[in-house]
């Protein structure tokens, strides 16, 4: 007979010591199937108070896209599509920018340049931060919370700097965690979804996310655009060749175009597909969520209640203490 033919006999005892400890283990658990019972109710019950109790939070969202190629956004574009005849006439333009007004827009909506616009507006920060707000007295208070009251403890005892009002690092923070960007499945367009308390004002803010984002790169393309002007105009004083004259005068044109195009009065990088609303169910709390993870945490806890209370009962047990 073949060695590998014989059991390895301590795996055979481990596994049907495995199999007993598992079977006793359910035995105790049955035996004590009050306990889950009480503490699955009991952890429940808490849930459905978390449900009453807690602060509801609405979620606000709208949809956006790319303004059309032929509009603003084309700005690019035709620097692209006129490099060629620049070239031609011996031109040499500055370089068009490789990233779309819409991209920017998306890598701006949260970020430290909105955010410190967002300090000059103090009745956009006030509700951005309502509970450390007062408006009949008009000041700031800090978080009166026993977590808060202890993390300003910890930062005395370390020497770091007490707390403040809202900041623009602070604000940044809070736009990362409550306002959401999700691209649209087979699509351009994008979803940007922001959370508060109250939900009219989760809508008002998106609206004036929108409206600051689309105003900067806005700004930054007009500053951009206005260089590319200069530049042409200051090359169209010094270049005597006609040919190159044609290219710069057409060069100008559209650049001017360009320019006049942004002051419109359409949105520039995004355009509002879908405007958002005030919801009027909270996405926060959930009940069939809460209450299943209400569920499972009681059943888990109580099964581990019962564990401890059969093994205590029992004793060294030979079956579970050998």
């Amino acid at each position: 007979m073949r060695d590998d033919a014989v059991p390895d006999m301590s795996k055979v005892e481990a596994s049907v010591a495995d199999e007993f400890l598992i079977r006793e283990g359910m035995r105790l658990v049955w035996s004590q199937k009050w306990i889950v019972a009480v503490v699955l109710a009991a952890v429940i019950a808490l849930g459905m108070i978390y449900i009453r109790v807690a602060t509801p939070t609405y979620t606000a969202s709208m949809i956006i896209a790319p303004t059309g190629g032929g509009g603003p956004s084309g700005l690019s574009a035709l620097m692209r599509n006129n490099r060629d005849i620049a070239a031609l006439a011996g031109l040499s333009l500055p370089e068009a920018d490789s990233v779309t007004p819409f991209e920017r827009f998306i890598q701006l909506t949260s970020s430290a340049t909105v955010a410190t616009q967002l300090l000059e507006r103090p009745d956009i920060v006030s509700r951005l931060y309502a509970a450390r707000w007062s408006e009949t007295e008009q000041r700031w208070y800090p978080p009166d919370a026993a977590l808060a009251r202890f993390k300003q403890w910890l930062k005395e005892l370390l020497g770091l700097p007490p707390w403040t009002p809202p900041t623009a690092p602070d604000i940044a923070t809070v736009l990362q965690f409550r306002l959401r960007i999700e691209q649209l499945p087979t699509s351009a367009m994008m979803r940007l979804s922001f959370t508060d308390k109250d939900a009219a004002f989760a809508a008002e803010f998106l609206r004036f996310i929108h409206e600051q984002v689309d105003d900067i790169v806005r700004a930054n393309s007009e500053s951009r655009t206005r260089l590319q002007i200069d530049y042409l105009k200051a090359k169209l004083q010094s270049v005597a060749l006609s040919d190159q004259r044609v290219a710069l005068v057409q060069l100008l044109s559209d650049q001017e175009k360009s320019m006049m195009m942004m002051h419109v009065g359409l949105p520039y990088a995004a355009d509002i597909v879908e405007p958002p609303y005030a919801p009027t169910l909270p996405s926060w709390p959930k009940a069939r969520v809460v209450l299943l993870l209400s569920a499972v945490a009681g059943l888990l806890i109580g099964v581990l209640v019962a564990l401890l209370v059969g093994i205590r009962r029992r004793g060294r047990s030979p079956g579970l203490g050998g």
